[in-house]
């Protein structure tokens, strides 16, 4: 029995897992609907007690007990009513089940409205019906004192009627060994076909004595009587009688005029004294009563929108029956103060009155959109039909409205249609348009001319500027070009010809000019990028000259930067001397030797001097920085624990003889790791 919510399960939930017998373990059944509170005396015990039979979407039914929340497969037996017994006779697929059918559900052949199955020995029934809700029913059959006597079968039919020594009866399909205690809904009618009585079979068995025959012959003798006791007879079963309440219930629901959205709480104190109220299991009844409320909803709402479509159909017809009315720029409120054939303003119409104002728009504009767009295509034929009858007959710029008035309106007349009707003034309005745009167009024949000779010459002179344009840029790449190799060209002269700083400007030049390769086209650059292209020359050389310095000082002192410079400059003015002693054989040999050569200025040797002495001083105190990093020194301590290992280093001996400076660096270390 499924809740408000949904569905109780998801198919896919009974696809896994299992209870050892082929068939998963039920899930936990959802919250019981909302129980009544107060009100009437409590209802009739249901037939099952307080457990509710569900029925799974794979045709599968599990039992659930809404006091403990339990499940279970089969029902417990003071619960499972009592089932026919066959004797003799083949067993129903109850029987079969118990003897190993397993656990899938059987169904009655299409037409019967029946659905039997067997889980263990338990058969299911489906029946619906009322408000769209579906009662679920599942009766056990298990073994009993009760056993059949005989059976009869439905003559056209696989159907068996069987009775029982208990004067119970059940149907039986031979097909599909499906069996109901209802009756099939593809049994023929009372009167349509008759009982083969010829079929009858007696079952062996103790419980077949003479009264079993003899009744049985009885039954065989009169088919109506048979009839008449199994529709009338018998007792309701629990499903007829849950489904006999659900109905009782609507009815009084409706006999109530309970409004749709009324709470359940506001309409409790209407329906809890009637006994139709009472009969409905009190688990049932919040569950019925939501169900009826929605079908309630749902049909005022398809009526609702049914009268509206009614209404809005009335509208448009008033909208149709008065499309001569309507114009293109016609709206609603235009519409509503016009009057009909009678004088009365249509805003006034019952049918007009019937609807509010937005579902009058919506209704105007789905029926005179139509309306408009057939007076436009109209409108538009007439139109091309008159143009083409006067582009045809040859009417000139001045033609007079008065020569072509017949012709013009018998046009009009025959190709115009209920969706436009061109009045006089109009058709008069159209003829005047198309002379004067005749004579337009001999006018614009002649603009166009001078139009297109006025676009030739523009564009002349556009090209001409684009020629212009590319020939200067043409021009200054050349000149570009010349320019970066007469620059080149200079500048190799000065690398082969100037060798020393100790030079300007004018006695560079003058040297150069002497050379064969110096050309005209040197003369195109100027003074200022002739002394650009020198200084780049001389300031190459400097930086040799001061790297060579470097290396002859380094190579004079041995590394000792902390030398005054006056201790170094006799030592400088011998390798002078001796450089300028050199024969060209020996400056050959050493240029080609790449040895440091002092090509330097004297005068510029004292700051050279001082630039080597920083650059040495910075690169004593890194290497020892690293060295005091090597070896872990964090103290004065470590240096007199590893003395020989940092004192004997050649980076500390290095400063032996600048001590003063060398400790002071070493403070300045040791500070920096106690930071």
């Amino acid at each position: 029995m499924a809740g408000r919510g949904g569905p109780l399960f998801n198919p896919a939930m009974h696809q896994q897992g299992g209870n050892g017998q082929g068939r998963p373990h039920p899930g936990p059944f959802p919250h019981h609907p909302h129980m009544g509170r107060g009100g009437p005396p409590p209802p009739p015990p249901h037939p099952m007690g307080p457990w509710r039979p569900v029925m799974l979407p794979d045709g599968r039914t599990y039992y659930h007990n809404v006091m403990t929340n339990e499940t279970a497969w089969v029902l417990p037996p003071p619960f499972r009513p009592p089932p026919p017994h066959m004797g003799s006779m083949p067993p129903p697929p109850m029987k079969e089940g118990q003897a190993g059918m397993g656990g899938g559900p059987q169904h009655a052949p299409a037409g019967g409205g029946m659905q039997v199955g067997a889980h263990g020995g338990v058969g299911g029934a489906k029946v619906g019906g009322g408000m769209g809700m579906k009662v679920e029913l599942v009766e056990e059959n298990d073994d009993g004192e009760d056993f059949a006597v005989s059976k009869r079968r439905y003559r056209g039919t696989d159907w068996y009627l069987i009775k029982t020594a208990n004067d119970k009866k059940f149907y039986y399909h031979a097909g599909t060994n499906a069996s109901t205690w209802e009756k099939p809904l593809d049994l023929p009618k009372k009167g349509d076909n008759e009982v083969n009585g010829n079929h009858e079979v007696e079952v062996g068995g103790s419980g077949l004595d003479g009264q079993g025959k003899e009744e049985e012959r009885s039954e065989s003798s009169d088919d109506s009587s048979d009839e008449e006791e199994e529709e009338g007879g018998k007792e309701l079963t629990p499903a007829q009688q849950l489904l006999k309440a659900v109905s009782d219930f609507e009815a009084l629901l409706a006999e109530k005029k309970i409004r749709s959205f009324t709470p359940w709480e506001k309409a409790l104190p209407l329906l809890i004294q009637d006994r139709r109220f009472t009969a409905l299991p009190m688990g049932d009844r919040r569950r019925m009563y939501d169900v009826y409320m929605k079908k309630l909803v749902e049909t005022e709402r398809v009526e609702k929108k049914d009268e509206l479509k009614t209404k809005m159909g009335a509208f448009k017809e008033v909208v149709e029956s008065h499309a001569h009315l309507i114009e293109e720029g016609t709206n609603l409120n235009d519409f509503l103060l016009m009057r009909d054939e009678r004088g009365t303003r249509i805003r006034y119409l019952p049918a007009t009155k019937a609807l509010d104002t937005p579902n009058l728009l919506v209704a105007f504009n789905s029926a005179a959109d139509p309306i408009k767009k057939r007076r436009r295509e109209g409108k538009a034929r007439v139109e091309q039909g008159v143009v083409s009858l006067l582009t045809e007959s040859g009417v000139e710029g001045h033609a007079r409205w008065e020569e072509w008035e017949k012709n013009v309106m018998r046009k009009v007349k025959e190709i115009e249609n209920e969706g436009y009707r061109m009045s006089r003034a109009e058709a008069e309005a159209l003829f005047r348009q198309h002379c004067a745009s005749i004579r337009h167009r001999k006018d614009e024949r002649q603009l166009k001319r001078e139009r297109e000779e006025d676009i030739l010459r523009q564009r002349e002179k556009a090209v001409r500027r684009e020629m212009m344009r590319d020939e200067k840029e043409r021009e200054r790449t050349r000149e570009k070009v010349a320019r970066e190799e007469a620059e080149m060209i200079l500048e190799g002269l000065f690398a082969e010809r100037i060798q020393t700083v100790a030079i300007d400007f004018d006695q560079a030049l003058s040297i150069v000019k002497k050379d064969v390769r110096y050309t005209s086209a040197m003369d195109m650059l100027s003074e200022a990028e002739k002394e650009a292209v020198l200084n780049r020359r001389l300031r190459k050389l400097k930086k040799e000259a001061v790297a060579s310095f470097h290396r002859i000082l380094q190579r004079l002192t041995e590394g000792e930067f902390w030398l005054p410079f006056s201790s170094v400059r006799s030592s400088l003015d011998g390798v002078l001397k001796k450089e300028q002693d050199m024969t060209r054989e020996e400056m050959a040999r050493a240029i080609a030797m790449k040895a440091p050569r002092l090509t330097l200025p004297s005068s510029e040797w004292e700051g050279a001097y001082s630039e080597w002495v920083e650059v040495e001083e910075k690169a004593a105190k890194a290497a020892l920085f690293n060295l005091l990093d090597e070896k872990r020194v964090v103290s004065r301590q470590d240096i007199e624990k590893i003395g020989s290992l940092v004192k004997g280093d050649p980076r500390y001996r290095r400063l032996d003889g600048m001590a003063e400076v060398r400790e002071r660096w070493v403070e300045e270390a040791l500070a920096g790791r106690r930071q």
